[in-house]
């Protein structure tokens, strides 16, 4: 066998490349990109006017629906993009919008989240065929550019989730439960700390927050402030039950004994239940320079996951020891059947109450002199982000306090908005829909603008 046919053997996937007809696809960043980052893809050597594609492919660990239970499978998403070559035989991917393609419109980040699982959606044969998941993992992507019926080049990008210069502490005390990350050497930086959502803390997602977060210049603190018992970790209550308010204030505490935190700038991101915990935080606490909120709720929400045969006063969250006024959760048997969304569940739940428990569960933002950012979705089919978004705005133009608030509304867009816009939001589905709610193109272009806007919004508040 010739020496070439071995190299065709040994490299599958690169299908049939022509590259004597001059087309060249360039990534700015290398071979290595920080997720939430612009790729800076181009194409050059096209004819002015030429229609190239160009595929995108990635392994990506996703929960699918199989023999009516959710398994977590390796599965490849497959995005694509037809481009013009303008007066210049030039394709500029971030900058241009595709003719057709898995997503619209002018996106520095269409190819990471707009694929659709290999044999699910419309995607078309690349004539270098599917690539082999063994080469696509620790987040590589590869992309391919299809020019007149054949493979003209190709690269392969791996996402990487922080910097190489982050250093890290993994925390466990009594009080406070994370990860902290700042760049090796910083001092006095910003600070951040991040709160999940009611899926729970794990120090693998928090390491990874951390570790994002602190590569943009924050001393981050991920804070674990509950945890479902799977995860072992037993320092933080286990069911989502009269979480103490107090915890921020003890991460405060940690944080202030750290050379690289500064926490007189001081910011929250919270995502979800954790942008209600943000929000509660701020109202009590005035050292809290900004929060970042994204899908958020504006009033307090009863436990769940708990034992409440004791009698004894439950809510989601506590201050002083006492459970804050909440609404409560009705039967949740039609949500895990399936036939209802917990957002229509919140919205019962809410109708249901009187008047005066919507006021008292009513969180008290005004009372803050923090920044506001808020982000929140028209189809959200865990809980109605938008509306209580626009009411959390609402409280605080009311006070007077309108030019601290930053509101960023998707009426199309779903839950899953609160990502770097890197990660497929298709997640499987072959209908267009995502699994928080929404429609996946809205979801993946909201989640990556909420994301440039998150860290212009902290850089701007703690400078």
């Amino acid at each position: 066998m010739c020496d070439f046919l071995r190299l065709l053997v040994a490299i599958p996937f690169l299908g049939f490349v022509v590259s004597a007809e001059g087309a060249r696809l360039s990534i700015q960043a290398g071979n290595s990109l920080l997720v939430g980052e612009r790729p800076g893809i181009t194409v050059d050597g096209v004819d002015p006017g030429e229609r190239v594609r160009l595929h995108s492919f990635r392994s990506q660990m996703v929960s699918v629906r199989e023999a009516g239970a959710y398994v977590n499978k390796n599965v490849i998403f497959h995005a694509w993009a037809d481009f013009a070559g303008n007066s210049k035989g030039t394709v500029d991917v971030d900058a241009q919008p595709p003719v057709a393609g898995s997503y619209s419109g002018a996106d520095p980040r269409g190819f990471f989240w707009s694929g659709y699982a290999e044999g699910s959606g419309p995607t078309p044969p690349t004539p270098g065929g599917v690539p082999a998941a063994e080469t696509l993992k620790g987040r590589v992507v590869r992309f391919e550019l299809e020019r007149k019926g054949a493979i003209a080049d190709a690269r392969s990008l791996a996402l990487r989730l922080w910097n190489d210069d982050i250093e890290f502490t993994k925390v466990e005390t009594p009080n406070v439960v994370g990860y902290f990350a700042a760049p090796k050497g910083a001092l006095k930086l910003p600070v951040a700390i991040t709160l999940h959502g009611s899926e729970g803390g794990t120090f693998d997602a928090a390491k990874r927050d951390a570790g994002l977060f602190a590569s943009h210049g924050f001393a981050t603190l991920s804070l674990i402030y509950f945890a479902w018992p799977y995860s072992g970790i037993v320092q933080v209550p286990q069911a989502f039950d009269n979480i103490p308010l107090e915890r921020i204030a003890y991460a405060r505490k940690w944080l202030a004994g750290r050379p690289e935190a500064d926490v007189t700038r001081l910011a929250l991101r919270g995502v979800s239940k954790g942008s209600e915990l943000a929000l509660l935080a701020a109202a009590e606490y005035q050292w809290v320079r900004a929060v970042a909120a994204c899908v958020p709720s504006s009033l307090v929400w009863g436990a769940f996951g708990a034992d409440f045969s004791d009698g004894k006063p439950h809510s989601g969250f506590s201050f002083a020891g006492k459970p804050l006024a909440n609404i409560g959760y009705g039967d949740y048997a039609p949500v895990e059947a399936g036939t209802m969304t917990l957002a229509a569940r919140h919205r019962l739940d809410r109708t249901a109450a009187s008047g005066d428990a919507v006021r008292s569960a009513a969180i008290s933002v005004e009372r803050s002199s923090a920044r506001f950012l808020l982000a929140g979705s028209g189809e959200d089919d865990v809980w109605p982000s938008l509306e209580m978004s626009k009411e959390v705005a609402a409280r605080l133009q009311a006070a007077g306090k309108e030019p601290l608030i930053e509101l960023q509304l998707f009426p199309h867009a779903g839950h899953y908005i609160c990502g770097t816009g890197d990660a497929p939001s298709r997640s499987g589905s072959s209908d267009g829909s995502t699994p928080g709610g929404g429609a996946a193109e809205a979801t993946g272009q909201a989640a990556r603008e909420v994301w440039e806007k998150t860290l212009a919004f902290l850089r701007g508040s703690l400078r």
